[in-house]
């Protein structure tokens, strides 16, 4: 099992003033973890969770491991992986908060 490093909108830090938010569960940040995505509201990388499932853990493993996050983050994870991996083909829309 893969332990810490630590779809619909995802939270992108512009500034200090101003967030863009493109998926609720996941967050970029400068502040946290040197801006890498991480599930929101936690130090848990995207990354992360993606390495443990690709490592042949099951969701329940990872959810075990990482009891402040849900089923429902980690598949915003896969989304997020998703989306980045073809980023080109789709359109998105940024609001700011």
């Amino acid at each position: 099992m893969v332990m810490p490093a630590p779809c619909y909108g995802i939270l992108i830090r512009v500034s200090q003033q101003k967030d863009i938010i493109m998926n609720k569960n996941i967050s970029i940040d400068p502040q946290v973890c040197h801006g890498k995505p991480v599930i929101r509201r936690t130090h848990v990388l995207v990354a992360t969770l993606l390495g443990a499932i690709s490592g042949e853990d099951s969701i329940e493993d990872v959810l075990k491991d990482y009891p402040n996050i849900t089923r429902e983050d980690v598949l915003a994870a896969f989304e997020f992986a998703g989306r980045l991996s073809r980023f080109e083909e789709i359109p998105y829309e940024v609001t700011f908060s």
